[in-house]
């Protein structure tokens, strides 16, 4: 793919999230049923690395079920991450970190607060 259209798509998908970020939220209130499973199997001291986290769906299941792990949620989208922390709160176990990190950015994972994690989650990233 040429690096114009590239940066092309990147930009309308940028627009899209700054502009509608609280609408888009409103239609993602539960998590998908891939999520969900895979909760159960995360141990609640584990260090999960969501990455596209959105508005916190993936966080609010962890938050849900007791987890009292580490969790770093990254995205985008500055008004999508303040709908992830308005979501969630400030749960009561754990602890819950949410950080514009942008894929497409050259050494995007040198901005992440920890590693190694245990889990790697991405759900719904490439299609967004």
């Amino acid at each position: 793919m040429k690096r114009s259209i590239q940066q092309q798509l990147l930009t309308i998908n940028q627009n899209f999230y700054d502009q509608f970020a609280p609408s888009f939220s409103a239609t993602r209130d539960h998590a998908q049923p891939g999520a969900t499973s895979l909760v159960s199997r995360i141990d609640t001291d584990a260090s999960v690395l969501d990455v596209g986290c959105g508005n916190g769906t993936f966080a609010r299941e962890l938050v849900r079920t007791g987890f009292a792990g580490k969790y770093l949620g990254v995205d985008m989208s500055d008004n999508l991450l303040a709908e992830a922390v308005k979501l969630t709160g400030e749960p009561a176990l754990g602890h819950f970190e949410f950080s514009r990190v942008n894929l497409a950015e050259p050494n995007w994972e040198k901005m992440l607060t920890e590693s190694p994690y245990n889990w790697l989650m991405c759900f719904s990233v490439v299609h967004h």
